[in-house]
C-alpha cells in the first residue's frame, strides 16, 4: 500500500494540468498514489488524464459526471489506499520536496497534520507569498492551532487519513474548505508548520475572487456562520469573534453587490439575514468589539439598506 494518497480533482484545466502532474511525479518522496478525478471535463482533460495513467502505474483515474470540487474530493476519499492524504488543485503545482518535507515533519513530531507556506502566481508572471504560517518548523497545539483558520485551504497540508474517516466536503458549495476546516482542527491534538514555501497557487483571471459577484458567492456566509457557532460552542471564543464579524462583513457585501430587485436574490438575502439576526445579541454584547463596530452591527441589524448607503462593502 502507498504511504500517501495525492488527490487531484480535474475540471477543464487543460493548459495547466501537465505542470501540476509533472510536479507531483517529480517528487523526491516516491511512495504515493495519485488519484486524478476527472470531474466531467469537456476540454480534453479526460484524454490527458488517461495518457498520464499509462505513463506511471502510481496514477489512478476516476471519470465521473461534473459534480464540483467537493464531489470530486469526496469520490477520491472513498477510494484512497494511503495512510496520509494530500489535496492538490489541478491548476497549481508543488515543490519537488513537498511530500517529503510534509511527511517527515509529521513523522518527526507525531502530528496528524503538517502545513506549509503558499506562494501565489498569475499569467503575468507576478508572484507573492500569500500565506506564511511560519518561517521555521514549529509544532503547535491548543488555541495556537486555530491561527490556521485564516488559511483553511485543503491544499497546503498533509493529513492523517483518520481525520477524514467521518468527514466529507459539502456538496454543491463554494468555499468548501471553510465549511469543514474547524472540524479538522477539533480532531487534532497538535499540528506542525514545516516553515517552507512548498505550494504554488495559480490565480486565474476567472477565479471566484475576480469573477463577477454572484448569488453562489453567498455560500461564504453560511460557512462562516457554521464556523462561528461551532467555535463558540467549543470554547474558542476569540476565534468565534472573528467569524461573527465575517458574517456581518460578507453579508453586508452581498447586500451591496447583488441586485435586490431580483426576487430570488431577495429570498436568499432574507434567509441569510435571519442567520445574522440569530447571532446579533451575541455580537452586540461582546466586550471585544468597539463602539464603531457595534454601531455598524446595530445599523445593519435594523436598517440594512441604510447601512449599504452609508457603508458600501465590496468583499467578494
Amino acid at each position: 500500500m502507498p504511504e500517501i494518497s495525492v488527490i487531484v480533482p480535474v475540471y477543464n484545466v487543460f493548459n495547466c494540468l501537465d505542470r501540476c502532474i509533472e510536479s507531483i511525479l517529480s517528487q523526491s518522496f516516491s511512495d504515493f498514489e495519485l488519484i486524478m478525478v476527472d470531474d466531467g471535463s469537456t476540454d480534453g482533460c479526460l484524454e490527458k488524464c488517461d495518457e498520464w495513467s499509462k505513463k506511471d502505474s502510481r496514477i489512478k483515474v476516476i471519470h465521473k459526471e461534473n459534480g464540483g470540487l467537493s464531489d470530486a474530493r469526496n469520490t477520491a476519499l472513498d477510494r484512497i489506499s494511503g495512510e496520509f492524504i494530500s489535496f492538490i488543485d489541478s491548476d497549481d503545482y508543488v515543490s519537488p520536496d513537498f511530500l517529503q518535507v510534509m511527511y517527515d515533519a509529521i513523522i518527526r513530531t507525531g502530528s496528524m497534520m503538517s502545513v506549509c507556506n503558499i506562494e501565489s502566481f498569475n499569467d503575468k508572471g507576478e508572484r507573492k507569498l500569500s500565506y506564511i504560517g511560519s518561517n521555521e518548523e514549529r509544532t503547535v497545539s491548543g488555541e495556537e492551532m486555530y491561527q490556521t483558520l485564516y488559511q483553511p485551504s485543503a491544499c497546503n497540508k498533509l493529513y492523517h487519513k483518520s481525520i477524514f474517516r467521518d468527514l466529507r466536503y459539502p456538496q454543491g458549495k463554494l468555499f468548501e474548505d471553510c465549511f469543514i476546516y474547524h472540524f479538522i482542527l477539533e480532531k487534532l491534538d497538535k499540528l506542525v508548520y514545516v516553515g517552507k514555501t512548498l505550494y504554488f497557487y495559480y490565480i486565474r483571471s476567472d477565479s471566484i475572487m475576480h469573477d463577477e459577484y454572484k448569488l453562489k458567492n453567498t455560500d461564504i456566509v453560511d460557512a462562516v456562520y457554521e464556523r462561528a457557532t461551532f467555535l463558540d460552542s467549543h470554547g474558542h471564543h476569540e476565534h468565534a469573534d472573528e467569524a461573527y464579524l465575517a458574517i456581518y462583513s460578507r453579508l453586508a457585501s452581498a447586500y451591496t453587490l447583488l441586485d435586490k430587485k431580483d426576487p430570488i436574490v431577495r429570498e436568499r438575502l432574507s434567509e441569510l439575514k435571519k442567520l445574522y439576526n440569530s447571532c446579533y445579541k451575541r455580537m452586540i454584547t461582546d466586550i471585544h468589539y468597539n463602539k464603531k463596530q457595534k454601531l455598524r452591527l446595530w445599523l445593519f441589524r435594523f436598517f440594512p439598506n441604510l447601512h449599504v448607503k452609508l457603508f458600501p462593502m465590496n468583499i467578494k
